[in-house]
């Protein structure tokens, strides 16, 4: 089952919502990090703890867990993908599953370039996250050339049927 995420959405939907979270979340946190400053003279005004800084680090932290529920759609979809039992249903899933690890890539990119998430510490599907990226990569090459084989195979039924 999928952490946090509508049972009944189908996955490309999940993704988008997980995408769309994850961009929020960094926004909010390049927003907070400018303000940081003058968060920490406000609170210190108002004689309050400076908790800013410990929020910042607390959402840095958690952003990988997000990746790890994208990391986890993809592995449950490529397996079924591999168990689809004909050549013929396997095809029509391809160009949706190769697009799932697209974006999960692209996800871990867009983690990857902010220096304060720890991403090189980060689980994802109980494995360290270069090892799971690393997955994520080889079977999005090999998706890649199943989605340009399936593409083929429906021009010539498609020219076929004509």
């Amino acid at each position: 089952t999928r952490p946090h995420a509508p049972q009944d959405l189908p996955p490309d939907k999940v993704m988008d919502k997980y995408k769309q979270l994850q961009r929020q979340a960094l926004a909010l946190t390049a927003h907070f990090e400018e303000e940081l400053p003058s968060l920490r003279e406000r609170f210190a005004a108002a004689y309050l703890p400076d908790t800013a800084a410990a929020s910042l680090e607390g959402l840095h932290r958690a952003l990988p867990s997000l990746l790890d529920a994208v990391v986890r759609l993809c592995d449950e979809e490529y397996d079924a993908w591999c168990a689809e039992s004909t050549e013929a249903r396997k095809r029509f899933r391809t160009p949706r599953v190769y697009a799932l690890h697209g974006t999960a890539l692209e996800l871990a990119d867009e983690l990857a370039r902010h220096p304060a998430v720890p991403l090189a510490d980060a689980r994802l599907n109980g494995d360290a996250a270069e090892a799971q990226l690393h997955v994520l990569r080889e079977r999005h090459a090999q998706l890649a050339l199943s989605t340009g084989a399936a593409n083929r195979a429906l021009l010539r039924q498609v020219d076929e049927a004509v």
